[in-house]
Order: structure tokens, then C-alpha cells, then sequence
């Protein structure tokens, strides 16, 4: 049976059973990254300010997060790519660890817990103040992404999607108020998931809201 990505932090134990294969990555923070050739070649930090202009074809890649008063935070979200987590030096991305307070508050989130769980896949429950009752999550796999969603999951197209990025929805018992965003990175797949028990919304406007946080993460 597979568990959705997006569960909330105490299950993150039994997802990384799951879905997941090989030892863990160490546990270190994420290093600096270099651009990638991809299409969106790696993260252009979170904007200053909310109403930033998208980019009109993919995200820049190699600039740093920067701060109110424009000095560079040292932070980039890592950049689309393959990884290997068995690899010398491979390092995960810890969400709440690794992504710096500046930013969660230029994204408008708060971490419901600050640390986070400290073992794959590293979820971290955040709470954007206009999704009451639903949990949003960000996470870090050593999975994959094309295991991630070959495992009862539906892969659904979302409009305007951050480049590289698969929207999908889980296609067994569990199926339900539940939607998640993955990007492969070079340090592990990053995942954007929500829940929302007892939404009545449509699947197009649910799985809108991790696909825009994903975009809002990578500056899209």
C-alpha cells in the first residue's frame, strides 16, 4: 500500500519504508550548488517581495536568496538534476533545516515545527495562513521521481508548471483530498504535498496549491 507523500511529520517514518530504498543519505546540510542545463537550471531563491514577475519561459539559475535590504542571505534552492545517494559526498536537502527563516517568511510560511524530522524524508510541515485545516508539507526523497510516481500515483497536468516539475495524485484506497508536487533535484527529490480532509474543491484547484508553492520556491 502506498502512503501519500504528503502525510505530516509523524508519519514521515513509515512513508521512507514505503516508498523508499538504500541507506540515507548523511546528515549533513545542503552544500552550494552549481547552475544546471536543465530547464529550470537550479533554484533563483525566494523574491523579496511576493509580486516579483514570473519568468516567462524557466528560472535562472545560481542566484542566492537575498534579504530585505538586498544583501545575499547565502541560500539557492538546489537545482533540478539526477542524484545519487550513495554517491561520495551526497548530502540531502533538509527543508527546515536548510532553507533559512528570511525566506520562509518572504514565502509568507511558518514551520508548524521548526526543526522538522531529522531522518529521510525529511518532511516539513509549514502553514501558509490561508489553507486552514490542510496540511502543507515540504520533504527531501533519496527516491527517484519516476519511482515516486510509479507507485499508485496519477500524474495530472496543472497549469503553467514549474518545468521538470509532475503534479500527482494517489491512485489507490488512499486516493483523496491529497496532491503533490515533486522536482528530482541534484541533492533528492523535493516534494511539495498537501492534504486536505473534508475539501470539496475541485482536483485542479487542490493540487494548484503545492504546484504554486513549488513555483514560489524556485522563483517561477
Amino acid at each position: 500500500m502506498r502512503l501519500p507523500l504528503s502525510l505530516t511529520a509523524g508519519a514521515a517514518s513509515l512513508l521512507a519504508l514505503a516508498a523508499c530504498a538504500g541507506p540515507a543519505g548523511q546528515d549533513h546540510a545542503v552544500p552550494a550548488v552549481a547552475e544546471s542545463t536543465s530547464a529550470v537550471a537550479g533554484g533563483q531563491g525566494a523574491a523579496v517581495s511576493a509580486d516579483a514577475p514570473p519568468s516567462a519561459t524557466a528560472v535562472t539559475g545560481g542566484q542566492e536568496a537575498t534579504g530585505s535590504g538586498g544583501a545575499p542571505i547565502g541560500f539557492t534552492m538546489p537545482p533540478p538534476g539526477t542524484f545519487d545517494p550513495n554517491a561520495p559526498g551526497y548530502k540531502p536537502f533538509k527543508p527546515c533545516e536548510d532553507i533559512p527563516d528570511e525566506v520562509f517568511e518572504q514565502l509568507g510560511l511558518k514551520r508548524v515545527d521548526a526543526a522538522g524530522t531529522t531522518y529521510e524524508p525529511y518532511f516539513c510541515q509549514v502553514d501558509d495562513g490561508s489553507h486552514e485545516g490542510m496540511d502543507l508539507t515540504l520533504s527531501s526523497w533519496k527516491t527517484g521521481m519516476d519511482s515516486l510516481t510509479s507507485i499508485n500515483s496519477e500524474v495530472v497536468e496543472v497549469p503553467d508548471a514549474l518545468p521538470g516539475s509532475v503534479t500527482m495524485i494517489p491512485t489507490n484506497e488512499l486516493r483523496g483530498p491529497i496532491c503533490d508536487t515533486a522536482l528530482e533535484t541534484a541533492v533528492g527529490t523535493v516534494v511539495v504535498g498537501v492534504i486536505a480532509l473534508g475539501y470539496i474543491g475541485t482536483q485542479e484547484s487542490l493540487c494548484s496549491i503545492p504546484n504554486d508553492l513549488m513555483k514560489k520556491l524556485y522563483h517561477y
